[in-house]
């Protein structure tokens, strides 16, 4: 996200302490113009970091005043991998990590359970399809998922571009590992045939050989 200007900064930091400002509250708090505030106000609610909302008065119309999105937290500093990564790290130097892996065996279940159901309504099961449903799931979870057929069609390669568990990958490769087993399981391929190469920093890389098409091996390289 591009950065903010001063002025904007200062609006969302005096949002962050008030919850619930009007443009006279902002106004009267950075000591400028209104019309002013209206255009950093209307630039930022533009960003998606804050929003409008109406307050009622007890007499006449109600008034308008302006609070900060869910999208505005990125702005902030957030402990939350590092006390992630620490609370894993603990787990598994305190005999614990049995629980890890019962933890995301039930994640990457409720992700296998709703790509199979989505499958099913599709009234399809060949490999476009899963492969399809299965890189829609990985995108609503935050991974970034690219697909390319190799080896003129013989080869899938999914990268996922993205890693939104790195804390929990950079404690343990449990999660890449279960992951593995849910593509072999979605794509009905053999889990020894999947490689897997996992980078915190730059997601994961699965590959796997396919049967080759014509239509895939013009996708190929």
């Amino acid at each position: 996200m591009k950065l903010l200007s001063e002025k904007q900064s200062q609006i969302v930091e005096l949002l962050k302490r008030h919850s619930k400002l009007s443009v006279d509250d902002i106004v009267e708090a950075v000591g400028d113009a209104k019309t002013a505030v209206r255009r950093q106000l209307l630039l930022l609610e533009r960003r998606g970091l804050l929003q409008r909302e109406y307050r009622a008065a007890e007499r006449g119309r109600p008034s308008l005043v302006f609070t900060l999105t869910a999208d505005s937290k990125q702005l902030f500093p957030s402990k939350e991998v590092e006390l992630l990564s620490e609370l894993m790290g603990f787990l598994v130097r305190d005999g614990h990590e049995e629980l890890l892996e019962r933890f995301f065996d039930r994640y990457w279940q409720k992700r296998l359970d709703q790509v199979v159901k989505e499958i099913k309504s599709r009234g399809r099961s060949d490999l476009d399809t899963r492969l399809e449903v299965l890189k829609e799931m990985l995108e609503r979870e935050g991974f970034v998922p690219t697909v390319r057929f190799e080896k003129k069609g013989r080869e899938l390669l999914l990268r996922e571009c993205h890693c939104p568990i790195e804390a929990a990958v950079r404690t343990s490769k449990l999660p890449c590992q279960l992951e593995r087993r849910l593509i072999a399981k979605v794509l009905n391929a053999p889990i020894d045939s999947i490689s897997m190469r996992a980078d915190p920093s730059n997601g994961c890389e699965f590959r796997l050989p396919v049967q080759a098409s014509k239509a895939r091996a013009r996708r190929s390289d």
